[in-house]
């Protein structure tokens, strides 16, 4: 059986050990100035860059622009304006009747002689005459007829300019997913070939309502795709 003295340093030999082994894992203060061991660098995962919008507001309002120059927009509507003024100043004017005419005329006169109880005379002649009229209607400065006319004509322009302008936002944003899954590195090749088929497409539209607009604002430095 082991003598006390032997069970103290059995003792102490397990408490040395246990005390070098916290030592050994324990890690090590750093020291005044110097920078602290740093374990491995795990790499963040790739970051996608932040989306950005082909189509803007600003875009957008010089697409429908160039389409209604195209189509003539601003020029109509200038001259429906000049002929609602011409209506409505019209309806101040008095309106003028001019006439002439000219008669002829022949007539027998009884003018009896010594000679020829019974002579008669003839007489003729050519009379002209001219008329002139001045008629205000003060009805047509309240309402006047043809301002339904040209009104109707203004809300048809409007119209066709509201269709043109939807026309216009539609195929832009057509264009704008078209160009997104063009360049989706994840799309098949078939949905790649589909995506650039449609964006295409879109261009071309956009191209013809703005007759040639919108491939030049395209080839500037600063238009991307």
């Amino acid at each position: 059986m082991p003598s006390r003295r032997q069970r103290r340093v059995r003792v102490a030999s397990v408490l040395a050990v246990l005390a070098v082994s916290g030592t050994v894992g324990a890690e090590t203060p750093p020291v005044s100035g110097q920078t602290p061991p740093q374990g491995p660098q795990t790499s963040a995962p790739g970051t996608e860059p932040p989306f950005r919008p082909l189509v803007t507001p600003e875009l957008t309002r010089a697409v429908i622009d160039a389409a209604l120059r195209t189509a003539g927009h601003p020029l109509v509507r200038r001259n429906l304006a000049s002929l609602a003024a011409r209506v409505r100043a019209a309806a101040a004017l008095p309106e003028v009747w001019l006439r002439g005419s000219h008669s002829t005329s022949d007539a027998l006169n009884l003018a009896p002689t010594l000679d020829d109880p019974y002579h008669y005379s003839s007489s003729g002649g050519i009379g002209w005459l001219f008329e002139a009229r001045l008629i205000w209607h003060l009805d047509r400065l309240i309402f006047e007829h043809d301002e339904i006319s040209v009104e109707r004509l203004r809300a048809d322009r409007e119209g066709d300019a509201a269709k043109l302008t939807s026309k216009v936002v539609e195929t832009l944003f057509a264009w704008q997913r078209a160009s997104l899954r063009a360049n989706d590195p994840k799309s098949s090749t078939e949905e790649l070939e589909s995506a650039e088929l449609a964006r295409t497409e879109a261009e071309i539209v956009l191209d013809v309502l703005t007759d040639g607009w919108f491939s030049e604002r395209l080839r500037r430095p600063s238009a991307s795709r």
